[in-house]
């Protein structure tokens, strides 16, 4: 009987535990969340359910419960563009802008309703620097930026465009034609958070090029659109060729050899800075660093870019204005942000 009774026991300290799993919580992508409306002495009730497809046996459903109401504001919803279409009736491709509510909907009443849609809006309309598009052009609040319809590149904690990539090659002589990456023994560009950088070293192929490439779309005129970026190139005195930087747009050079700069650098191109012309369509951009073989017993160069300006690159107009960096901050109806004075800072990590 007791021999019994301790293995009843037993079995239930071993099955305990896995009942408690089982009774989980089930996570929100398993769960949809329902607010019953409207709202009664600023309280209403918060069901959820299990998502339509989802198999929630193995999990558990938060009881219902009764929760604060919150007012609407202008961030309880999004707008959309819809794609651009030839229309009767316009002369060039028009598309709409629709609203809708984020999900689940947390907030009821407060003065702000969903805005109508607006329909036949040009595609080619256009928002200088320092404004978005919405109905119309507005300028971005202080701490926020735009660069007038294209893109900044400045964080550099991920490769987050599939069409900005790196790689390195090596010419192999006796092959006769160039390795790539581990087949050669090199790095591409590194991503470094504040910048992407390379040190490309000497491999026992002698000849090495890191690669950095953006390949982009611009739907603007020439007239309009413009690439900028930060550089730099550390290089320790050299006896023997050194390691060099060359930029290139199209297959054609547009800068260097740079074996050396006396700190962060500028470069730009395009029509509003007097300099070459980037015309619509694909535009390729590529970054090169070569080292030689006779670098070989010398410090590596270290080369890197800190931003990447592209105007007129993919849309006329951003639709969103981009929060500063931390550390950095901007006056409303900013085209990019300025870092922080001494003794200053700006957090905007919320």
């Amino acid at each position: 009987m007791l021999a019994a009774v301790l293995l009843a026991a037993a079995a239930a300290a071993v099955t305990t535990p896995l009942a408690a799993a089982a009774a989980a919580a089930c996570t929100p992508s398993l769960t949809r969340t329902f607010y019953s409306t409207p709202c009664v002495n600023d309280r209403r009730q918060r069901h959820v359910a299990c998502a339509p497809g989802a198999d929630c046996s193995a999990c558990a459903l938060p009881a219902d419960a009764d929760v604060p109401c919150t007012t609407c504001t202008t961030r309880d919803y999004e707008r959309v563009f819809t794609q651009c279409e030839e229309r009767a009736g316009h002369a060039q491709p028009v598309r709409d802008i629709v609203y809708y509510w984020r999900q689940p909907k947390t907030c009821e009443g407060g003065g702000e309703l969903l805005p109508t849609p607006v329909f036949n809006q040009s595609c080619v309309q256009y928002c200088p620097a320092g404004e978005v598009l919405r109905e119309r052009c507005e300028k971005c609040a202080a701490n926020t930026y735009s660069v007038g319809g294209g893109f900044l590149f400045s964080q550099w904690s991920e490769w987050n465009h599939e069409q900005v990539y790196s790689y390195c090659a090596g010419w192999n002589a006796t092959l006769r034609r160039w390795l790539r990456n581990d087949e050669a023994g090199c790095e591409p560009w590194q991503l470094r958070g504040d910048r992407v950088e390379t040190s490309p070293r000497n491999t026992p192929l002698g000849w090495t090029e890191s690669v950095f490439i953006v390949n982009m779309y611009f739907v603007q005129p020439p007239a309009n659109n413009s690439l900028r970026f930060v550089y730099r190139v550390a290089a320790p005195e050299l006896s023997t060729p050194p390691d060099t930087l060359y930029f290139f747009v199209n297959g054609f050079a547009e800068l260097g050899p740079v074996t050396a700069t006396s700190g962060w650098q500028e470069f730009r191109l395009g029509a509003p800075h007097g300099r070459g012309a980037i015309q619509r369509g694909v535009n390729h951009f590529v970054w090169i660093t070569r080292t030689s073989p006779y670098s070989a017993a010398h410090a590596p160069v270290l080369t890197a870019i800190r931003e990447i300006e592209l105007v007129g690159a993919e849309r006329w107009s951003d639709y969103e204005c981009s929060p500063c960096p931390r550390g950095s901050s901007a006056p409303p109806g900013a085209a990019r942000c300025s870092a922080c004075a001494a003794d200053h800072y700006l957090d905007t990590s919320d």
